[in-house]
């Protein structure tokens, strides 16, 4: 693997927030790790060696390079019922690079779209979009069963 530099967590939910995966990074390559506010005292709490960087709804950060990362809108939380879920920020990243900017989608639903038009008015034009699509059922539910 090469060097790591940053390791971005865009949001608390357990295939977001690998924190073995985290410490692992941590030990070998020890990279800033980008993070929404919340999430931070969370990698803490499992490993003082995690360089965590919270930012809060539409902060901008600077990685370098002509690289910067701007977390988009708020929206999870780690646990499974959301119900008590704890408001994170960020599932939403937009990278500005030489080359464009990226706009990255870790976990959403689409809905009526208007989150995704008001991305696209703040933060386009957008060079590239990754939009990740699932079926969840049942429909309107945030219980995950085991």
């Amino acid at each position: 693997m090469p060097p790591i530099d940053v390791a971005l967590v865009s949001h608390g939910h357990y295939d977001h927030l690998d924190l073995a995966t985290l410490s692992r990074l941590a030990a070998k390559f020890s990279p800033r790790t980008i993070t929404p506010l919340g999430n931070d005292v969370t990698m803490r709490s499992a490993d003082d060696a995690i360089k965590t960087e919270p930012f809060d709804w539409h902060d901008r950060v600077e990685l370098g390079n002509g690289v910067a990362v701007t977390l988009v809108r708020p929206g999870t939380g780690r646990r499974v019922d959301c119900s008590t879920a704890t408001r994170r920020y960020g599932p939403v990243l937009c990278w500005k690079t030489p080359a464009g900017k990226i706009y990255i989608v870790c976990d959403s639903g689409y809905g009526e779209g208007t989150h995704f038009r008001r991305v696209g008015e703040r933060h386009g034009p957008l060079r590239l979009a990754i939009l990740p699509i699932g079926a969840y059922e049942p429909r309107g539910s945030c219980r995950i069963s085991t």
